[in-house]
């Protein structure tokens, strides 16, 4: 049950982060200032805000509600969309940020 939970949060978020080239832009997410758009804070609660979005309409409920798995699952994949869309704004000076596995 785990893994087939594990397998569906995947495969949507997959579809949600990478197939949709038409997604909104970051000047409609209400969380950032017309200032702040670009920034590496800005991106971060984009990436948040989708993934947690896209977590809540595939399952239906809350990530965690059925199980701590569905938590870990979605953190993790927050995490993925960071670390690939949000690489040019967050980075440091010319090096890329370490992100631990």
């Amino acid at each position: 049950m785990k893994a087939s939970i594990w397998a569906i949060i995947c495969i949507v978020m997959y579809c949600c982060i990478f197939q949709n080239e038409a997604a909104p832009p970051l000047t409609k997410f209400i969380g950032c200032s017309h200032d702040e758009v670009g920034s590496c804070r800005c991106c971060k609660m984009e990436c948040w805000h989708s993934i947690a979005n896209a977590a809540i309409h595939s399952l239906g409920h809350i990530p965690g509600q059925a199980g701590e798995d569905e938590a870990l699952a979605t953190l993790k994949l927050i995490r993925i969309c960071m670390i690939t869309n949000c690489g040019d704004e967050c980075s440091l000076g010319g090096r890329q940020r370490f992100y631990p596995n």
